[in-house]
């Protein structure tokens, strides 16, 4: 099953940090409990080079090891097999601990393999991502913000 790389999520208008960090976790509740979440870096990665999903989540407060190593694995031509599309890796605002204790299990990774949901919880996570947090967030990581 392939899945269409192409389309845009669609624009969420901005919310308050608080209330888009409850409206995340809340998303990821609902996906475990749909059966549709995958958590944990050996299931994400191979539903990620099985095609099953086009977007991986890590937690704030994930390792920069396994950050990295995310990143390879989603990355087409890299950690890919040939032919594999990849994965689109996103940054939330939330930590394991606050995920935890709605999902279950402590887990920095995560996706989810339904559609309409990767395509709700992406649009929800992106809205935080503005020019200003952006130039944070490289700031923190020692990136150069280009």
């Amino acid at each position: 099953m392939q899945r269409n790389q192409n389309k845009q999520p669609k624009q969420m208008p901005p919310l308050p940090p608080e209330l888009r960090k409850a409206r995340l976790i809340s998303m990821f509740s609902l996906a475990r409990k749909a059966g549709k979440l995958v958590a944990g870096a050996d299931m994400v990665k191979e539903a990620v080079l099985t095609g099953r999903v086009g977007v991986v989540f890590t937690c704030r407060d994930l390792a920069p090891r396994s950050r990295k190593e995310m990143r390879f694995v989603c990355s087409p031509g890299q950690g890919t097999p040939e032919g594999a599309q990849g994965a689109q890796v996103i940054e939330i605002d939330v930590a394991m601990d606050e995920l935890a204790v709605q999902i279950g299990r402590r887990s920095g990774i995560l996706a989810v393999t339904d559609q309409g949901l990767e395509k709700n919880l992406t649009a929800l996570a992106l809205a935080a991502v503005t020019p200003e947090t952006a130039a944070e967030t490289d700031m923190r990581s020692g990136r150069e913000s280009c």
